[in-house]
């Protein structure tokens, strides 16, 4: 069974492991989901599932991760208490379902660490851990709750005939738009407001070869193709998210990958943000990008235009030179952002 089956099916606890090798730049990953559910009808309380490794801006955008020791993970004979000294979980109930497994408390902490993190740690070939638990999804109270409400009612609306609320359908069931995150302090207390930013104007459908977002922007930074991108010409820019959404959870993710070009005019860049798409939410189509003209000095002075199309049409050129082929999926959503027709470009290679 899969990890999304597994979320839309059971309830339980998900621990998010993260590790670094040396000083690479990436983290591996790895979810532990826990679930009394799981464990009644298949005799398994604990679900290893290794994720594609994350870059390392993407993992100081994950809220809420705990730096765990090295040598902490190094020991998993250690009880279980020791181990939550340095991670905020739910240790009762993460205690009786493994003790529901018949595992000994010297036992338990071996069973939510992953056997790829503590081998190499082990070694001395880990520089960093972090680790967070999930909840299993957006309140009703949450101040995401109405941006993914908005997407939501926009994805079911008949009129708009090439989107779909259904994962598995055809149409497009992805992302609409991304939204600047910010934070700010009151009383001690952190609070996040986020802001509608950009239309979504290009997504991937799945294949094997650009299957992830690193796949994407890989192919595009490669040195021989006749227009290469690189990462970000002009550095000067804040981080993106997405809302993403299953049939049983909700959550916001920052961008996953970018890749710019330089528009040949001063600092000015082609700049697309790239975000990946769980299968949960859209089985069809694996990546959802952010394409835009980045001004010179990223609008601090005036209103330029940001050029969503023009943009989008720069890296449809890309991939249209790599003999791949182009549908057009129509939002429908002309009038919210300028230069925008509310097409997005779906790519296939």
């Amino acid at each position: 069974m899969s990890n999304t089956e597994l979320t839309d099916r059971f309830t339980g606890v998900r621990l998010h492991w993260l590790w670094r090798p040396g000083d690479a730049a990436y983290y591996h990953y790895e979810t532990v989901f826990l679930s009394e559910e799981l464990g009644n009808e298949y005799d398994q309380y604990a679900a290893h599932f290794q994720e594609e490794p994350l870059k390392f801006e993407r993992v100081l955008d994950i809220e809420d991760t705990a730096s765990v020791p090295v040598e902490s993970v190094i020991h998993s004979d250690q009880p279980l208490e020791t181990l939550a000294e340095f991670i905020d979980i739910p240790l009762d109930r993460v205690n009786a379902i493994l003790k529901m497994a018949q595992l000994q408390n010297s036992d338990r902490a071996a069973a939510i660490i992953p056997s790829a993190l503590h081998n190499a740690a082990s070694t001395g070939n880990v520089s960093g851990v972090l680790v967070t638990a999930s909840s299993p999804a957006v309140s009703s109270a949450h101040p995401l709750r109405k941006h993914f409400m908005t997407e939501k009612s926009l994805r079911e609306d008949p009129a708009l005939t090439d989107l779909s609320s259904s994962a598995s359908d055809s149409k497009y069931s992805g992302p609409l738009f991304v939204y600047a995150l910010d934070r700010y302090y009151n009383q001690n207390k952190q609070h996040r407001l986020l802001e509608r930013k950009a239309p979504i104007n290009v997504t991937w459908a799945e294949n094997q070869q650009n299957r992830y977002t690193i796949g994407i922007t890989t192919e595009m930074k490669k040195p021989s193709k006749s227009t290469t991108w690189s990462s970000q010409y002009n550095r000067v820019q804040g981080l993106r998210h997405v809302l993403l959404s299953g049939q049983a959870t909700s959550r916001g993710s920052g961008q996953d990958d970018d890749v710019a070009r330089s528009t040949g005019i001063g600092a000015a860049q082609w700049h697309c943000r790239a975000f990946s798409i769980p299968e949960s939410m859209d089985t069809q189509h694996n990546v959802a990008g952010q394409a835009h003209r980045d001004p010179w000095d990223h609008n601090k002075i005036g209103n330029k235009s940001w050029k969503y199309d023009k943009s989008r049409d720069e890296v449809w050129g890309f991939w249209d030179s790599e003999g791949c082929s182009r549908s057009s999926i129509d939002t429908k959503l002309r009038s919210t952002f300028q230069s925008h027709d509310g097409r997005i470009f779906g790519i296939n290679c």
